[in-house]
């Protein structure tokens, strides 16, 4: 992982700032992604049964 190529040098300032924000843009990006996910289960959930619902009346 890319991540850890840069934690040997925890004493350079420089490099303990450009891991906060490598950490926080892969939360963030982690948090859209589920949010993304999560989105996309409800409508396909809701796509499904609105399937079956069609193929049960028929």
């Amino acid at each position: 992982m890319p991540l850890l190529l840069l934690l040997p040098h925890p004493h350079s300032p420089r490099i303990a700032n450009i891991n906060k924000l490598i950490f926080f843009i892969c939360f963030e990006f982690k948090y859209e992604i589920i949010r993304k996910v999560n989105s996309a289960k409800k409508t396909m959930v809701l796509f499904s049964s609105h399937l079956s619902k069609n193929i049960s009346l028929s």
